[in-house]
């Protein structure tokens, strides 16, 4: 399917039709549905789409229909908008550029939205006439904050709809006012391709990778709503999106609305309303640090005995990092612990087992460097270079070695446990690994024997034995405690909020939503080994029916069938394995090491720059000393910066 829209009283779609691989036929189909619920297409008629090829292939990202006209923003370089009609004629290319998501129907046209960059992001509103194509620019609009997705006409006026920052947002292309209607408590995705909708009821609805928001623009009566704002840094967590169209629907009286944070530590201190509870990460965030946050008593202390319970059963590390005089002041909505781990098949291949894997980084990266020329099994992936293999590694071994500084076991970046790791990793010849990578023909291209970033907490990837990968727990000594290093997306409370038994109630409903792998990662009280059964039933129909369709082509004597027909049956032999969200090996593990588990926050390591200094490093060829040096000289100048 290349697109689907709304046409002739019912959903339609543009089919590659094509014989074969590749795309040489385009077919318009309509949606059928059996009274079984069963769904098929029904042809309707081929569509003439040369006009719009861009490498052999018809690439849409958004369209409407327009009397018997499909406007689609189609691939050609850059977006273009472009005519298809529907009864077969020849598809027209218009001079109009848009962006994704960003077409829609109005008063007999189109309105095609562009964007330019004129000192932050400026969005252009071009009305297209059809089948003309005449262009005329109709309004601009430059938003303080966030972007413009999945704009649509006001019913009855002249006014564009759209979502900004969380808000449904009303613009007069006449005099460039714009109006908040209402907010809307998903994030519309810019670049997903849904357009939204008005309903003939007077209703805006649209939608992102997570939900669908509707909202009410005609007739709507002003209320005494309270409303909440939810602010996220630059990472978002999947439980909030659903807590909040549940709490949507659940309490009337409370709207809610998502919105990009910045200068979060300054609003904090300058006590600022508008924000009432933030979204943050304890590694990945831009500019705040939310243990600075939560240690310096910025973060409200909740009074909940649901989110008590919840904190107070985690790992002692992570309890103790977000509880604050006997409250909760911060709940962990994801978690993963991110790491190395090893290819069962490819240590197979080598005559080896997981017992014969070093525990420590010294001893582990001579392992790796042993394992250059075996002629079997790659030890790096074939598509990356001298760089790419060792910058994970790296960068892992320090993130690491912060975790020694964090738990006080180290006070210095000179030390000689690290210099050790350091000089271990210095004789792997990374180079002649990818070279070797590149010239074995053994199809473990995707497969090699590391994986360099896993997570190694929770669940175990088992595709067949050749996809199946166990996650290691690497001490920086021989002498050294193996250390379980988790990283969270928290959810705190802003002191200053008008209305915290309402934020600390969505929090509350947030809870419900955390996945049992995550809570698994946090809490040894949720760890029981669980498969998605759900995903696990699709599955076996799916393969079923493959197997079924591979086998009527051999049969039929189709010699090209027999290997994928091959390759199901062995799917299908090691389903079992692949479908646990949380499987029993990992979980004997993980209940063995609970005084190892960490909370992973970057710390000085993220302050003073990982990703360059660990970049600068290889590019240099590693040097231990310098690199030492290097990270203790921008290490002192934070201390001195931070006071």
């Amino acid at each position: 399917v290349i697109a689907w829209f709304s046409w002739d009283g019912g959903v339609c779609a543009l089919v590659n039709t094509s014989d074969g691989r590749g795309m040489t036929d385009c077919g318009l189909c309509h949606l059928t549905i059996n009274e079984q619920g069963e769904a098929d297409f029904a042809p309707a008629g081929p569509v003439d789409w040369q006009a719009l090829e861009s490498d052999g292939r018809l690439q849409i990202d958004g369209c409407c229909v327009v009397g018997d006209v499909l406007c689609a923003e189609v691939y050609m370089g850059d977006m273009r908008l472009c005519f298809i009609p529907l009864d077969g004629s020849r598809a027209t290319v218009t001079d109009a550029r848009c962006w994704e998501g960003m077409v829609f129907p109005c008063d007999g046209g189109v309105i095609a939205v562009d964007e330019a960059w004129n000192d932050g992001t400026e969005y252009i509103f071009n009305r297209v006439d059809v089948p003309s194509g005449r262009v005329t620019e109709i309004a601009r609009f430059s938003p303080e904050d966030g972007y413009v997705a999945s704009p649509a006409q006001e019913p009855g006026t002249n006014r564009i709809l759209f979502v900004c920052n969380g808000y449904l947002t009303a613009l007069d292309p006449a005099t460039g006012e714009t109006e908040r209607v209402a907010s809307v408590p998903i994030d519309t995705q810019q670049y997903c391709g849904a357009c939204a909708v008005v309903l003939p009821c007077g209703a805006y609805a649209a939608g992102g990778y997570n939900g669908v928001a509707v909202r009410q623009v005609t007739g709507r009566a002003a209320g005494d709503a309270v409303e909440l704002v939810v602010g996220r840094d630059d990472y978002w967590a999947e439980p909030m999106d659903n807590a909040i169209l549940a709490f949507d629907r659940s309490h009337p009286n409370v709207t809610v609305a998502t919105v990009q944070a910045s200068q979060i530590i300054e609003r904090l201190l300058t006590r600022m309303e508008d924000i009432d509870i933030f979204v943050m990460h304890t590694v990945w965030g831009s500019e705040a640090s939310v243990m600075d946050i939560l240690e310096r008593g910025y973060a409200l202390e909740l009074d909940s005995s649901v989110l008590s319970e919840y904190v107070e059963s985690m790992y002692p590390a992570l309890r103790d990092a977000f509880i604050r005089n006997g409250h909760v002041t911060a709940v962990p909505l994801e978690a993963q612990a991110m790491g190395i781990s090893v290819n069962l098949a490819a240590l197979e291949a080598l005559g080896l087992t997981v017992d014969d894997v070093p525990t420590n980084w010294p001893d582990f990266l001579n392992f790796i460097a042993s394992l250059k020329g075996n002629g079997k099994v790659p030890v790096v992936s074939s598509w990356t270079n001298a760089l790419n293999a060792c910058y994970p590694l790296l960068k892992r071994l320090l993130s690491d070695y912060q975790l020694e500084i964090q738990a006080g076991r180290q006070t210095s970046w000179d030390t000689p446990e690290l210099r050790a790791a350091l000089e271990a990793l210095a004789i792997v010849d990374f180079e002649g690994l990818a070279e070797e990578a590149q010239a074995l023909e053994s199809g473990w291209e995707s497969n090699p024997l590391l994986n360099n970033y896993d997570d190694v907490a929770v669940g175990e990837r088992v595709f067949s034995r050749r996809y199946e990968y166990y996650p290691l727990r690497l001490s920086i000594s021989a002498d050294s405690p193996v250390v379980m290093p988790v990283m969270c997306a928290v959810a705190f409370v802003n002191p200053a909020s008008r209305h915290p038994a309402e934020a600390t109630a969505l929090l509350e409903e947030a809870v419900d939503y955390v996945s049992h792998a995550a809570r698994a990662t946090l809490s040894p009280a949720f760890g029981e080994p669980e498969r998605d059964e759900a995903a696990y039933r699709r599955a076996q129909a799916d393969i079923e029916d493959q197997i079924r369709r591979f086998q009527e082509r051999v049969n039929a004597g189709d010699a090209s069938a027999e290997e994928r027909l091959a390759s199901s049956v062995a799917f299908q032999r090691e389903m079992d394995s692949y479908y646990w969200i949380i499987s029993p090996d990992t979980l004997e593990w993980y209940r063995a090491h609970d005084g190892d588990v960490m909370l992973e926050t970057g710390g000085e390591l993220e302050d003073i720059g990982l990703t360059s200094i660990a970049f600068d490093a290889i590019e240099n060829g590693v040097d231990p000393d310098a690199l030492i040096r290097e990270i203790e000289k921008k290490a002192q100048m934070r201390r001195l910066e931070n006071g």
